[in-house]
């Protein structure tokens, strides 16, 4: 029986860059201060801006010089960091990491514009640091690393990186990638229990802002979602919002168990999903391990993933957004 090993994101990262002070001459104006970054399944770029008429304020995000609003944040929904200072988030795919946002601030009297990505804040904090005495440099390093590889793999979607989202770093930096193998990974290798009428086959995953797991089991032509008892939990503890279908493979019937919204923090994490007496042990870096010992098609995004997670451990922040690029991986 084909066994089909997957992938999960989870982990996220926090970095700061660029917060500047106020001056009381300052005060008064509508202005840009800097800016930091939350690193991680969903990459957000915090807006620092000082507002002096904040009442109706609002910010407003275009990527890559895009006429659609990616998205607004008005000034209720904005974290308050001191009178008249807020931070406005920005959240953006990871493979969209290279896009310029530009940042429209409107207060009702004054419009500002700032441009900045998360490229443009990786190369200023290495820039601002000794790369070896950097604390911040491995985790800096692994995300743009996973930056480029997501471009590189879906090039077709996005269109081909002229210039890679890791194009900042020294050859050695980026060589840390392709220097991972799967023997890095065997302590997360998938366990299998398989049932008297079900088995485990495999699973995919959607890869985006946060990802979604989902593991496909065998079952008898004539079985229904509702024919088993179904359960998901990490480290004993009920996984809240996990959802449960039937799909076919190859004229096999399936129960399909999708466990969402797995954030940068649980990379590492091992689910146990069980449907019946079948059950597995499953870890976000299951997949990764399969992906690198197959050398399939996943393997060079999977490398860069494995280390995006193994240095995001430090930088756990997991504060903005669930949204979902549902960029699909094959079944392998």
């Amino acid at each position: 029986m084909k066994k089909a090993l997957c992938l999960c994101v989870a982990m996220v990262l926090t970095v700061c860059l660029l917060c500047s002070n106020v001056t009381a001459a300052q005060a008064a104006s509508t202005q840009f201060l800097g800016a930091t970054v939350t690193l991680g399944g969903k990459l957000t770029v915090n807006f620092y801006a000082q507002i002096a008429n904040p009442t109706n304020a609002r910010m407003n995000f275009n990527l890559d010089g895009g006429d659609d609003v990616h998205q607004t944040v008005f000034v209720t929904e904005a974290i308050k960091v001191s009178e008249g200072v807020y931070v406005f988030p920005c959240t953006v795919g990871t493979v969209q990491m290279t896009q310029t946002i530009k940042a429209t601030l409107l207060d009702g009297s004054t419009t500002v514009v700032k441009t900045f990505s998360v490229r443009d804040y990786a190369a200023t904090s290495l820039a601002q640091k000794d790369w070896i005495n950097l604390s911040a440099t491995d985790v800096v390093t692994a995300t743009i690393n996973y930056g480029a590889a997501l471009q590189a793999t879906y090039a077709e979607k996005f269109g081909a990186p002229t210039d890679p989202a890791n194009s900042i770093l020294p050859d050695d930096f980026k060589a840390r990638v392709d220097a991972v193998t799967a023997d890095d990974l065997n302590a997360d290798r998938v366990v299998v229990t398989n049932g008297s009428t079900v088995s485990f086959y495999g699973y995919q995953m959607l890869l985006g802002s946060e990802t979604t797991l989902s593991v496909y089991f065998a079952i008898p032509a004539d079985a229904g979602v509702a024919d088993f008892a179904k359960s998901v939990s990490d480290a004993g503890v009920a996984v809240s919002g996990c959802t449960y279908d039937l799909a076919t493979i190859s004229g096999q019937r399936m129960l399909r168990v999708n466990i969402p919204n797995i954030g940068a923090s649980k990379l590492s994490t091992r689910f146990t999903v069980t449907v019946a007496d079948a059950a597995i042990e499953v870890s976000p870096r299951s997949f990764m391990y399969s992906a690198i010992k197959a050398g399939s098609k996943d393997a060079a995004i999977c490398k860069a993933m494995y280390l995006y997670s193994v240095e995001s451990d430090a930088y756990v922040a997991d504060l903005y957004g669930n949204g979902k690029d549902n960029t699909v991986t094959d079944i392998f």
